[in-house]
């Protein structure tokens, strides 16, 4: 008998499993064929139930028997749709005919095993990226970024230097000034000059109307980059030609003035598009999520120390008042709506539109910080310190100099098919071995980078293919493509898992921080260790609350597209390509992530609160071991002293009466030159010893003239 070749295909193409068999082994080895089946069933997703699944295990096991009953062994049998079962068919199309039609609004926060993403589509994208080369202007054009970088960098840090050795200075307190009044020769840094920090000021925080804006006109077989200034915006939604599906705009703005003023001219003229009310705040029809994102210790230490010391510059201040929207731009008709609109909001809101006012919203939140970005407040004020907290993150060698920050993340759309999204994330989204080397570069060179910036991945993961793969040619469904990217991130699967994730990166440090909870007790190295704990157990809090509401803005989210889905249902609108993502799959997939990273996050931190609490425990007990032997030496010190007070006025008075007093033998001097030499010199001995006992608080209280630091208040 000639063998039987049964080929098991799955939902997959790329998926088959083989399996050979004679036509009587196959008749009586039905554990065989069982576990053959199982293979199968196993990699269907719509199987959700055991009974489903035994029915339709059941109905194919008869069928397959029947047909090799009847002499079809030597046949090979293929499991596609024309040789399936009719229960089989029936059941399939049931089950999308139930799909379709409604979605489980708990499935979509609860589908942790699931992922409607095709990860081996990521990984076959991450393996042939690299083919193309890189276009020469744009090598160029990244080559003179980084050398431009390069310069300012310098500069701030000439700048910086000059304020740090100032403040250093006027720390040391009179010493300092004692010393460069005995050698004159000792000169400080160098003041810079006005125009030099009115450079420094604008690379840091670059002028309103200098700030580049990324704009992506997605067509039906491609789509098309360009860039234009913040100035210029409003021209990109009332230009877009109509061949143009969706025009995706992004400008890298903060919550503030300018923020709000482009967001009402953005809305000015056309109507929304479909509403997003699950989603969205009450009232209000547009989604807002919390972006995570990398970013470098020193560049954000930079930040702070620049607003810090140059603000209190009154001149350097006059001079950039007015630089973020000169007069020559408020002139243009287009750039004059958006000035009156930001002066009718600054009047209205009664904030300040200087410069350190709009530059505010340049500086991200720290996790530590604890700050809730989801307020219904227009401009909340945040009294932010200029130096750092610990980073626990950089804790791990691979996040050395890394702060995971956040930011919101915004969008607004219309019925014309325009897309405004608006965050003040500039820098890494995804995570690989080159990360390091990604944060010394500018913030623009990091947004056209697509193996770091979300937003340049998404620009240029459609250019060669435009709307073609999309399940809907809607801005809605882009924006959903877009918002489930963003939430996503940062992470590691763009580049095939190749370094360390987030929570494992803060695993390691929890359990390097549990082991270095049984360290005998040392002097200062004790606390340094509370705090951080306490420290990262403020980043772990606050990075479970942000993804808890990220899972829960997923499940709101699904809510509107579900509402959506059966609007275009029953209008009988077609989809543009049945096999391309769904809006309702990738909210499932963001979804999955981000409650898994919750429920990851969640048991990290109870690990770690539970190791501070055995911490302090083990710090009490030592404390109380340490009360016992001080309170022993106490005593014997209590003895001494008594011998001391005993034997101290017998060992004065027998010396005083045992010496002559006719004066010093052998000299001119009486006692009273021996009482002013003697006296004078133990004296000075015991106010020199007082003042090195109690030498910090002599400097504090006395000495030092500390002026109170000038609280720094941003606009979110």
């Amino acid at each position: 008998m000639s063998p039987a070749i049964l080929e098991l295909q799955d939902a997959k193409p790329s998926a088959m499993v083989s399996t050979t068999y004679t036509g009587r082994r196959a008749m009586s080895d039905p554990v065989r064929l069982l576990l053959d089946r199982i293979m199968y069933y196993s990699a269907h997703a719509d199987l959700r139930t055991p009974r489903q699944w035994t029915h339709r295990f059941t109905d194919h096991l008869h069928y397959r028997l029947d047909q090799l009953a009847q002499g079809t062994r030597g046949t090979k049998l293929v499991m596609t749709d024309n040789l399936k079962t009719p229960a089989e068919r029936a059941w399939e199309a049931r089950v999308r005919r139930e799909s379709s039609a409604q979605e489980s609004i708990s499935d979509i926060g609860g589908s942790r095993g699931r992922s409607p993403i095709n990860m081996a589509e990521r990984l076959q994208n991450f393996r042939t990226r690299s083919e193309s080369p890189d276009d020469p202007e744009i090598i160029h054009k990244r080559n003179r970024q980084r050398q431009n970088h390069e310069v300012v960098k310098s500069r701030r840090r000439k700048v910086l230097d000059f304020f740090e050795a100032k403040a250093s200075i006027e720390a040391a307190g009179p010493w300092e000034h004692l010393l460069r009044f005995l050698v004159p020769w000792r000169t400080g840094p160098r003041m810079p000059d006005q125009d030099e920090l009115v450079q420094v000021a604008q690379d840091t925080f670059t002028p309103r109307h200098d700030l580049t804006v990324y704009v992506c006109d997605f067509f039906d077989d491609h789509s098309e980059t360009f860039e234009v200034a913040l100035s210029d915006i409003e021209a990109c939604w009332r230009t877009k030609p109509a061949e143009v599906t969706v025009r995706w705009i992004h400008a890298p703005l903060g919550r503030g003035i300018v923020h709000s003023s482009i967001e009402d001219r953005f809305r000015h003229d056309v109507h929304h598009g479909r509403p997003f009310t699950h989603a969205a705040y009450a009232g209000w029809l547009y989604p807002e999520i919390d972006m995570l994102y990398l970013e470098s210790r020193g560049r954000l230490q930079d930040m702070r120390d620049v607003h810090e010391f140059i603000s209190t510059n009154i001149a350097v201040t006059k001079s950039l008042d007015g630089v973020h929207f000169p007069m020559h731009l408020t002139a243009n008709p287009i750039t004059k709506n958006l000035h009156i609109d930001m002066s009718w909001r600054t009047n209205l809101l009664k904030v300040n539109d200087d410069f350190w006012s709009l530059a505010e919203t340049d500086h991200p939140l720290l996790l530590s910080e604890g700050i809730s970005l989801t307020t219904e407040s227009a401009v909340p004020m945040i009294n932010r310190k200029r130096k750092l907290d610990p980073s626990a993150l950089a804790i791990h060698p691979e996040f050395e100099g890394i702060q995971l920050v956040r930011a919101p993340f915004r969008c607004f759309h219309r019925q014309d098919g325009c897309l405004l999204s608006m965050s003040p994330a500039k820098r890494v989204n995804y995570i690989n071995r080159d990360i390091k080397e990604y944060l010394e570069h500018s913030g623009e060179a990091i947004l056209e980078n697509r193996d770091a910036s979300v937003i340049a991945q998404l620009m240029k993961n459609f250019e060669r293919t435009g709307t073609k793969n999309w399940h809907k040619k809607t801005v809605e469904w882009f924006m959903v493509y877009l918002l489930t990217e963003v939430g996503a991130t940062p992470h590691t699967d763009l580049h095939g898992r190749s370094a360390t994730a987030i929570l494992s990166g803060l695993q390691s440090v929890v359990q390097e921080l549990k082991a270095r909870r049984y360290d005998r007790w040392r002097r200062n190295t004790t606390v340094d260790l509370v705090s951080t704990f306490l420290n990262t157990a403020d980043e772990l809090a606050t990075l479970k609350d942000t993804f808890k509401n990220m899972a829960a803005f997923f499940k709101r989210l699904g809510q509107d597209v579900i509402k959506q889905d059966q609007e275009d249902s029953a209008n009988q609108v077609s989809v543009n390509n049945p096999k391309g993502d769904t809006a309702i799959g990738r909210i499932r997939w963001a979804a999955s992530m981000v409650t898994r990273q919750a429920d990851e996050t969640d048991r990290l931190l109870s690990d770690l609160m539970q190791a501070m609490n055995t911490l302090f425990q083990l710090r009490s007990i030592e404390q109380n071991e340490l009360a016992i032997t001080a309170d022993s030496q106490n005593k014997a010190i209590l003895l001494f002293t008594g011998v001391t007070i005993v034997f101290l006025p017998l060992s004065f008075f027998t010396s005083y009466y045992g010496m002559n007093l006719n004066g010093v033998i052998d000299t001119k001097h009486s006692e009273g030159y021996f009482w002013k030499l003697c006296g004078s010199i133990a004296l000075a001995i015991v106010l020199l010893v007082a003042l090195f006992a109690f030498r910090q608080q002599f400097v504090s209280r006395v000495l030092m003239r500390r002026q109170p630091q000038r609280p720094t208040y941003s606009v979110v």
